[in-house]
């Protein structure tokens, strides 16, 4: 969730009902929202809104004390990154008041809006459903970091697990158009022996690509996985 924290042009909806995302998750996106100032939305003409999410449907442990428990959390990490925070709740549950994914009741042009919206959080899968051992698989027992952590996306390999080639440069962008352009005549030349008449255009030169970093930097640090 680190590009929720640093991208300055706000998500408008997010929409992750009926997965497997399991208290750890919710309490990532949610800290995540908070420490970003693109929240709440400014959509012009003075209007604000909170980002509409939808975590219904999933493995959130005790959704209710996880709202209370989000909220005072949610004003600390404004407090102490020195914006102003209102009285008024960070966390709009959308409970009988019209609210919908361009309004919500709560929010007043030029005063308090919550950083977010969420829909029904209180209906979590039930527990005769079948969950999937992959989702069943975070240690609670474990510390938070080192687990976080052990659950990153790491780069996908080949089937012999030698690494994927990655072009980095012009060169080696060249030599792979070059190649297939190839293929593509010799694919047409097949073809027309079974009076098949395909035209080979010419291709012209790949434009320049610029070197590919290695790494790109770190942009922050790892999220704690509590809000308490």
């Amino acid at each position: 969730m680190d590009w929720l924290v640093v991208t300055p042009i706000a998500v408008l909806e997010l929409h992750l009902s009926h997965n497997f995302i399991p208290r750890e998750g919710a309490v990532d996106i949610l800290k995540a929202i908070a420490y970003n100032t693109a929240y709440p939305i400014e959509t012009g003409r003075g209007r604000v809104l909170p980002l509409w999410l939808r975590l219904e449907q999933n493995m959130v442990v005790q959704p209710d004390e996880l709202v209370k428990g989000a909220d005072a959390q949610m004003k600390k990490i404004r407090e102490a990154s020195g914006q102003f925070v209102s009285s008024g709740p960070m966390l709009c549950e959308c409970k009988d008041t019209g609210c919908r994914s361009d309004f919500c009741s709560l929010a007043r042009p030029g005063g308090h809006c919550p950083l977010a919206q969420l829909t029904y959080l209180s209906h979590q899968r039930d527990a005769r459903v079948r969950i999937p051992a992959e989702a069943q698989a975070w240690q609670v027992t474990r510390e938070p970091k080192e687990e976080a952590a052990r659950w990153r996306m790491q780069p996908a390999v080949s089937r012999d697990t030698t690494p994927a080639a990655t072009p980095t440069n012009a060169s080696s962008l060249a030599v792979d158009v070059a190649q297939a352009d190839a293929g593509a005549a010799a694919a047409a030349i097949a073809l027309r022996r079974f009076g098949m008449n395909l035209p080979v255009e010419a291709k012209a030169a790949p434009p320049a690509v610029q070197e590919v970093p290695s790494a790109l930097p770190e942009t922050t640090t790892p999220l704690a996985y509590s809000f308490g």
